[in-house]
């Protein structure tokens, strides 16, 4: 998975996508397997027509106080073996510049969610 991260900012970084040209982007598992997800992020974002749809499928550090320390943890375990157990859904989205116009919950731990943001440039 770390390869796949590092070869999707690669591709990314590189442009090959013309601003304003997608009018979805999907990142599944991206942002929990690169070492920027914001940069990824913002690059998606870029692409993405105004009113374009973002949606995202990651693991995201939860809520509970609990459980996020748990994962909190964890994290620099899991960051050896290539993923972030801790990344915190809102302050990511707020450096991106988006919000969040649907969160659901896919499965019964609520650590993976289905993020739909509409690019609002």
């Amino acid at each position: 998975m770390l390869w796949a991260g590092a070869f999707l900012v690669e591709f990314l970084s590189q442009g090959r996508y013309a601003p304003l040209s997608a009018l979805t982007a999907t990142p599944t598992r991206a942002p929990l397997a690169v070492p920027d997800p914001v940069a990824v992020l913002r690059e998606m974002r870029r692409v993405v027509k105004p009113g374009g749809t973002l949606v995202i499928l990651n693991h995201f550090r939860s809520e509970r106080r609990v459980t996020g320390w748990l994962e909190d943890l964890v994290a620099p375990v899991c960051t050896r073996l290539g993923w972030k157990s801790n990344l915190a859904l809102k302050p990511l989205l707020e450096l991106v510049g988006l919000t969040p116009e649907l969160v659901h919950q896919v499965n019964m731990f609520n650590g993976w969610r289905l993020v739909k943001c509409v690019n609002r440039k």
